[in-house]
């Protein structure tokens, strides 16, 4: 999960196995939550080159934390590559409120990466773009006197 091997833009080497990993992992999540939307994020850990798996969907919204968080594991581990497994921290499975709750609280918190997205009934996804805080429009240049 380093930026050679699951980065869709930085990949050298590992491209094609990053991007099928991607595409077995995003077709196991849309099997598994049955319908309803997700996004996919890899956040880095700030330390040795491992990132935290973030899953946001609607499924689930009774169900405990930690039993989302199981359950993703149980179906996605299967589907990882050993190499890549090892750079996984650990996955966090969170409801829409529980990741804007994260996302406001928590300021500095590093740049997450979009693996993959799906909304329901859509075969459209996006992959390797950055989640960050919005960009200020830029201000117009200011024209000097002659």
């Amino acid at each position: 999960m380093n930026a050679e091997t699951i980065s869709p833009k930085r990949t050298l080497k590992g491209r094609k196995t990053a991007t099928t990993t991607i595409t077995k992992v995003k077709a196991e999540l849309r099997q598994i939550l049955d319908g309803h939307s997700f996004t996919l994020l890899a956040e880095p850990t700030g330390f040795g080159g491992y990132h935290i798996w973030r899953i946001i969907t609607t499924a689930w919204t009774k169900m405990p934390r930690m039993e989302r968080i199981l359950k993703m594991q149980d179906a996605l581990l299967p589907v990882i590559p050993p190499a890549e497994q090892k750079k996984i921290l650990r996955f966090s499975v969170l409801n829409p409120e529980e990741w804007n709750e994260y996302r406001t609280g928590n300021p500095n918190r590093p740049k997450s990466t979009v693996l993959a997205r799906c909304s329901p009934g859509s075969a459209r996804t996006e992959q390797g773009k950055s989640l960050s805080a919005p960009q200020r429009p830029l201000k117009p240049k200011k024209q000097g006197s002659a």
